[in-house]
């Protein structure tokens, strides 16, 4: 840093004392450490820089560029040199003819000139043997006469390659693409031609034969006539021109759609192609706002065969007000790879439009409506990327979405950016885990709210498929003022590092105050959350004080207040076991009668792949200790192969559940997973829903991240009875089967009685 401050030292002394161009009206300065700008005069020595602007402010009568206009030697060594001036002044300038020679290695001239008049000869700018780009945008004195007479001379700018007329000549302005200035342009090496927002006639037969070496067109909001369009031959064709850009581009006697197209069938073959054969090798297209008078169009029912063979691999198409786009096109060996239909309104996309293009990487569909087609045509939206596997990125940004249904990504597997900002989602609730490629999710700009579990457990499931998986969530309405805000603003706080746009995360801490989402908020969130708490301890401390001296002076009698306590402790524990012990006798009485001879004590559920070792270790030894406790020979631990009636499932098990006065759910780590066992889970949910007590009975070790959330809260909040193997490889019980017995006997419910 402290090098490049000395050498803007040593070259702003440099410029004082030895390159001052102190003219009666140049003054220059150096701008960014390497750029050279005069004002109102060209100087004569540019002081070793290489990008030299002139910038003309007041009023000249006339000016004049000359070989001897650029006297210093350091002219030898400029690579980039324009020349402009402010709009309102208005001057004349005359290129002499050589002007440039001295500029041996200039590469790039900008002539941005307005209002001049400007006089050149047919050699003025002979001698530019570098030159590569030309810019003379914004030249509106600029004219067809002054572009042939650039050109006239194969010595000016005999290795150009850039040739900028953007905005160029006044409305009236027509620049003619002859065969003449066509055969003189194409003389050099010309890659790239800007002609945005002119008028031009152009030779299109002449164009095809000379325009090998061109690479990208750019015309954009010009006017074009083309010559004989009528020709079905065409001299050549623009074999190196891949990027075409016609934007707002207006053609004498172009077609535009209007209204509503049906019901239509398009065969396009070779024939077809015949006005378009000298850019038939195009690979980038892009055509926005094209027929921008029409207020929308739909295209309703419209197959088309495409038996061309084409080289387009982007297509870019915005702000063409489609609306409904029911198209299908049949294409074989479809080339495109990118497609961008963003910004046109669209309400429905039919999933057949480039379902063949399986090419396809890339697909902009922001801006659109495609919300009416999630909500009224569900199935279609559901497809809409099906059949496009190889698909990278998909931009559904800013279409009103609020919903993502299942499977609308399941055959993306190659998906690594998915952006859904500038929607509607106030819940996100799509599993993203199959998308294993997926490493960018933007969610900016919806309406999220982190305080649904939903919301962040999906997002977690997203950031967990790979440490490298990044979010955005940049103007979502979060807020930080309750209580109940606290766990989405801790799950931000947690995965900062995994939020590319942390800096612009915000939350609303009350109706005016908005703040950056860190650390802090946390604690102040925590805080809020523990004043009732601390309102509340105030309360009690504040009575307890006026108790302080009768406390201290009953300290003598504190031994027997404790011994009072622990007389009162045993009491109660004598009491809860006796009511224990009065509830398993009232069980056992109730077990007994006959008219509960279908009561059963117990309902075992567990999932199918324990079904030997329940059957081997619990179910006998289980209900012959309960057979014995009870005192009765009938069957008192429900077995589902055993004991379960025919019927629908679903009513077979709640039957057989409301005839059990309590459930053993047997847990391992093969079963209930939420991906694999759906009646387990069932069984235990409706036990739930029965208010049955359930208690758990757990075989080995059991993996608490692959159970079922509702399964893993009622594991991480009651007891259960451990299964383990002894050395021999035997499953023991930890517990007796007494005390199993006395745990089922005791939690039972009422339901039978």
């Amino acid at each position: 840093m402290k090098m490049l401050e000395a050498r803007t030292l040593f070259l702003f002394l440099l410029h004082t004392l030895f390159c001052t161009n102190s003219g009666l009206q140049t003054h220059c300065e150096i701008r960014d450490s390497r750029i050279y700008v005069c004002i109102d005069g060209i100087p004569s020595d540019p002081c070793g820089y290489t990008y030299i602007i002139v910038n003309f402010t007041s009023y000249h009568e006339s000016y004049t560029i000359a070989n001897e206009t650029f006297l210093g030697d350091t002219w030898l060594e400029v690579e980039r040199f324009e020349i402009t001036k402010s709009p309102a002044i208005h001057t004349s300038i005359e290129i002499r003819p050589h002007a440039f020679t001295k500029l041996e290695k200039l590469q790039h001239l900008s002539l941005h000139l307005f209002t001049s008049v400007v006089n050149i000869f047919n050699d003025s700018f002979t001698g530019l043997i570098s030159l590569r780009t030309l810019d003379l945008t914004e030249w509106q004195r600029f004219d067809d006469q002054l572009l042939h007479d650039m050109f006239s001379s194969n010595e000016s700018f005999p290795k150009l390659q850039t040739l900028l007329l953007t905005n160029s000549g006044i409305q009236s302005t027509v620049f003619n693409f002859d065969d003449v200035l066509l055969e003189q342009l194409f003389v050099r090496p010309l890659k790239a031609l800007y002609l945005q927002a002119i008028k031009a006639n152009i030779d299109l037969y002449v164009f095809s034969r000379v325009c090998g070496s061109l690479e990208y067109v750019n015309v954009s909001e010009s006017i074009l006539r083309i010559y004989d369009r009528e020709r079905v031959q065409y001299a050549g064709v623009c074999d190196h021109l891949k990027v075409l850009d016609v934007s707002g581009m207006h053609v004498k006697s172009m077609y535009c759609f209007t209204n509503v197209y049906e019901n239509a069938h398009f065969t396009v073959n070779e024939s077809h192609l015949k006005n378009f054969s000298p850019i038939r090798n195009v690979e980038n297209v892009t055509y926005d706002r094209l027929c921008t008078f029409t207020s929308s169009v739909s295209f309703i029912s419209i197959t088309a065969d495409v038996n061309i063979t084409l080289h387009v691999k982007s297509i870019r198409s915005r702000y063409n007000s489609f609306d409904i786009f029911d198209v299908a096109l049949s294409m074989n060996n479809c080339p495109l790879e990118q497609i961008d239909l963003a910004e046109n309104g669209i309400s429905f996309l039919s999933p057949k439009f480039v379902s063949q293009c399986t090419r396809i990487t890339e697909v902009n569909l922001a801006g659109n409506r495609l919300s009416k087609m999630s909500e009224y045509n569900t199935t279609q939206f559901i497809q809409l990327f099906m059949l496009l596997s190889n698909l990278s990125v998909i931009n559904l940004a800013g279409n009103g979405l609020n919903v993502l249904h299942e499977g609308l990504f399941s055959s993306n597997k190659m998906l690594a950016y998915l952006d859904l900002s500038q929607n509607e989602f106030k819940v996100f609730a799509l599993s993203l885990t199959n998308l294993k490629n997926l490493a960018l999710l933007s969610l900016s700009s919806n309406n999220l709210n982190l305080k649904y579990a939903t919301t962040r457990l999906y997002l977690t499931e997203y950031l967990n498929n790979s440490k490298s998986n990044k979010l955005m969530l940049a103007d979502n309405p979060f807020a930080c003022y309750d209580c109940d805000d606290l766990e989405g603003i801790k799950w931000l706080v947690q995965n900062m590092k995994s939020i590319v746009d942390s800096d612009s995360v915000h939350c609303s801490a009350d109706s005016a105050k908005v703040q950056l989402v860190k650390n802090e908020t946390v604690t102040e969130l925590e805080d809020i959350c523990k004043r009732p708490f601390r309102q509340k301890m105030i309360t009690i401390i504040l009575c307890c004080s006026s108790f302080l001296v009768l406390i201290l002076s009953l300290y003598l009698a504190k031994k027997s207040f404790q011994r009072y306590n622990q007389h009162r402790k045993q009491k109660q524990d004598e009491c809860r076991l006796l009511h224990e012990a009065e509830l398993e006798k009232e069980t056992v009485s109730v077990l007994k009668q006959e008219q509960h001879a279908n009561t059963f004590a117990v309902f075992l559920s567990f999932s199918g792949n324990d079904k030997d070792f329940v059957k081997t270790f619990i179910f006998e030894s289980l209900n012959e200790k309960l057979k014995s406790r009870v005192g009765t020979d009938r069957d008192l631990v429900f077995f589902s192969e055993i004991h379960m009636e025919f019927g629908k499932l679903t009513n077979v098990i709640k039957d057989g559940l409301r005839k059990c006065k309590s459930m053993l759910f047997i847990l391992s780590d093969s079963s209930c997973r939420p991906d694999n066992d759906n009646w387990c889970i069932f069984e235990f949910n409706t036990a739930m829903e029965l208010n049955i007590p359930v208690t758990l009975m757990v075989k080995e070790y059991v993996n608490e991240s692959t159970m079922h959330p509702d399964i893993r809260k009622y594991f991480k909040n009651n007891s259960r009875i451990m299964w383990t193997k002894d050395e021999t490889g035997t499953y023991q019980l930890e517990s007796s089967w007494d005390v199993v017995c006395s745990a089922i006997l005791r939690s039972t419910t009422d339901n039978t009685m």
